[in-house]
């Protein structure tokens, strides 16, 4: 990341001459817009503000430096699919929760293809800070959730047992990330038969047979094909 040049640091919240009402959260949601569509190696203070038009000093303010920004767009990203994950063990089977959790999964990187970049970048340096303690709790505990999606799914006859859930959970991340983030690579293998929405739903569509039909109990009869083409 381009070093800054040192700023004399002004006391009290910066003024913005058009955004004086912009907070903690709206820097926040800046950030998701402006590190989703730009090479965040080349993101500074200055270049961050000038495309969020607000004072550069309010990322100071809030934050401290962009690194802690970007730590702070990280968690909101994973927290917001958190949480809609944890809602569906309201009322849904274990296979419909995984279904679920494949694509949200997707979304997150088809969102901010950036993001693991971006953890990269700011948490994985820095293991006695705040932010990557929560950024290991956080991926416990989506561990936990897989752990207990199986778990489930077990004891209704649903899913096999012995099935790792850390490496499910892996599998799960890397097949959407890799879809998300490699656009040339999918447009040459499959643009021919289908673009943009109807091609990502169809590779949703078809990680989410692959990893259900591949855990599936002996006990179930039904297909053993997958039958989504993409």
């Amino acid at each position: 990341m381009p070093k800054e040049a040192p700023v004399q640091r002004r006391r009290g919240r910066p003024k913005t001459k058009d955004f004086d009402d912009v907070g903690r959260r709206g820097l926040i949601e800046a950030g998701k817009r402006i590190f989703a569509s730009s090479d965040i190696q080349k993101i500074n203070r200055r270049i961050f503000a000038e495309r969020a038009g607000v004072d550069p000093n309010l990322v100071r303010y809030y934050f401290g430096d962009m690194r802690s920004l970007m730590a702070e767009v990280i968690s909101a990203n994973h927290n917001r699919a958190r949480n809609q994950m944890l809602q569906q063990k309201i009322d849904h089977s274990p296979e419909e929760r995984l279904r679920y959790r494949v694509r949200r999964t997707f979304q997150i990187f088809r969102d901010q293809p950036n993001q693991h970049q971006m953890v990269r970048m700011a948490l994985y340096d820095t293991p006695e800070s705040d932010y990557h303690r929560d950024w290991v709790a956080l991926l416990q505990d989506a561990v936990e959730d897989l752990e207990d999606i199986l778990k489930e799914g077990v004891s209704c006859e649903q899913m096999r047992s012995g099935v790792d859930a850390a490496s499910l959970h892996l599998v799960i991340i890397a097949a959407c990330e890799f879809w998300a983030t490699n656009g040339p690579v999918v447009n040459i293998l499959f643009a021919p038969k289908k673009a943009g929405k109807a091609l990502d739903d169809s590779f949703v569509e078809f990680l989410e047979n692959l990893i259900v039909r591949a855990l599936r109990s002996c006990n179930d009869d039904g297909p053993g094909e997958l039958e989504t083409e993409i």
